[in-house]
């Protein structure tokens, strides 16, 4: 998807008939009143930190494969989990049903529901 296109869509979900912005525009951005461009850099930046941390997801996965960590397929879904230096890390294209399986006390973490959880990981 090109920036050009993205940016439409922004314009498009969270700026009303009236153009003015609404309840998706604050989510999108955290602010209620901000002028347009200013909003779409603040989402463009989000936008920027969350393509990054599904990258390194990418070379975190990657990286376990070469150093030949054991996958473990899940028997009905499509999720695979790696166990690497004491954790569990759990990959997919898919949130669990009932939420993120990140339980940090057993040492586990769901990277497709808490992406963010990424930028502790050292490889």
């Amino acid at each position: 998807m090109t920036t050009e296109r993205l940016k439409e869509l922004f314009i498009q979900n969270n700026i009303n008939a009236e153009g003015k912005s609404n309840y998706h525009f604050f989510r999108a951005t955290g602010f209620s009143f901000l002028p347009l461009e200013e909003a779409w850099d603040i989402y463009l930046a989000k936008v920027d930190l969350m393509k990054s941390r599904w990258l390194k997801i990418e070379r975190f996965e990657a990286f376990l494969r070469s150093q030949n960590v054991e996958e473990k397929q899940s028997k009905i879904s499509e999720s695979r989990y790696y166990n690497y230096n004491g954790v569990t890390y759990r990959f997919s294209s898919h949130v669990y049903p009932t939420g993120s399986m990140t339980n940090l006390d057993f040492g586990k973490v769901d990277l497709c529901a808490d992406p963010d959880l990424i930028d502790d990981v050292n490889f």
